[in-house]
């Protein structure tokens, strides 16, 4: 039981303070992440704008993959991704394309998705999404 973290919860949080609190979502068990989360986070670090701006990402988000495990991608995720592009183009839709990845992550390992990109997560079949900030 585990529930995988979208990059857009740590994003906020960063920008909020750099408070990271899993405590409201501990009912659901292991805080991960999934690998393409981690490179969207350090993308983060080589895009500041300035040293002291670097420096605090870089602190923020090592302290971020400290506290979660983070999640391979491996065959499974890779058929239940091209499952997902599949489904979804079909139905005349899409959604980013490492959101795609981030779907199957949380699909393979059956956990619950917290983001703050609920409209397109919703787009993915058998997807349990909660939505940041949680309303209870």
């Amino acid at each position: 039981m585990g529930v995988l973290i979208d990059t857009g919860v740590f994003i906020r949080w960063e920008r909020e303070g750099g408070i990271i609190d899993f405590s409201r979502w501990r009912s659901f068990g292991e805080p991960c992440v999934s690998v393409i989360t981690e490179s969207e986070l350090k993308v983060g670090i080589h895009r500041a704008n300035t040293e002291e701006r670097r420096a605090r990402r870089s602190l923020f988000i090592s302290t971020v993959l400290s506290n979660v495990v983070v999640l391979p991608i491996d065959s499974k995720v890779a058929n239940i991704h091209a499952g997902i592009v599949a489904t979804l183009s079909q139905n005349g839709t899409t959604i980013g394309p490492h959101d795609n990845w981030i779907a199957a992550t949380a699909l393979k390992y059956d956990y619950d998705l917290l983001t703050t990109n609920v409209a397109e997560f919703r787009r993915v079949p058998n997807l349990r999404v909660i939505e940041y900030p949680n309303s209870s």
